[in-house]
């Protein structure tokens, strides 16, 4: 675990702001980065490379490269909207069933802190910092949340989007959320990509 220091609002700038629209205000002048609250700005308390989770109330930050060592990564795109939450409850079963050596990692489309926060208290897996993850979507070509992207060991992707989230709900349906256990064995590889943060999130 890392820890964090809790302190003053450092100074921001346009970049820091999440919410594209509130970001061209700015650039028009119809608001101010002294007035605007802290919703809108990206975690400025997360340490460099670092994963979240609220697990037990407060965020706690974890060193990234020790959380997903030698483990396939389930990308979890979503926001705090009713499709996403009501896909939690069936990614959860999964969750918790799986032996393989899995962990599964949030990557939000909010544009608030405050509905980014309610959202990852659902989860018990762990989250990227608050940030505009707009990048992301992009690089994994992700259209439409909820959406999942399943990473093996040497950072291939093995499920992409909307093929995995059928695959999930199919298996919960019929009962067999260990189902993905079989697919993370057959697609393991022999030898575990270092230096994962880079490679998945940038």
């Amino acid at each position: 675990k890392l820890r964090s220091v809790v302190c003053a609002m450092p100074s921001v700038t346009l970049e820091d702001i999440v919410d594209p629209a509130t970001q061209e205000q700015v650039r028009r002048g119809n608001a101010s980065l002294g007035a605007l609250s802290k919703n809108v700005y990206r975690d400025m308390q997360a340490p460099p490379r670092s994963l979240v989770t609220y697990r037990d109330g407060p965020p706690e930050y974890f060193n990234s490269e020790r959380v997903l060592e030698g483990k396939h990564v389930v990308l979890f795109f979503g926001s705090n909207d009713p499709f996403s939450n009501g896909f939690v409850r069936t990614l959860r079963k999964v969750y918790s069933a799986c032996l393989s050596p899995m962990e599964v990692v949030y990557i939000s489309a909010d544009r608030e802190r405050r509905d980014f926060e309610r959202f990852a208290r659902q989860m018990p897996w762990y989250s990227l910092p608050f940030r505009n993850n707009k990048h992301i979507f992009e690089r994994y070509e992700i259209k439409r949340v909820p959406a999942v992207v399943l990473v093996s060991n040497s950072n291939e992707i093995v499920y992409p989007d909307w093929d995995f989230v059928k695959y999930i709900t199919h298996h919960v349906k019929l009962k067999m959320p260990a189902a993905l256990d079989e697919v993370m064995t057959k697609t393991r590889a022999a030898k575990d990509a270092v230096n994962r943060f880079s490679s998945l999130f940038y």
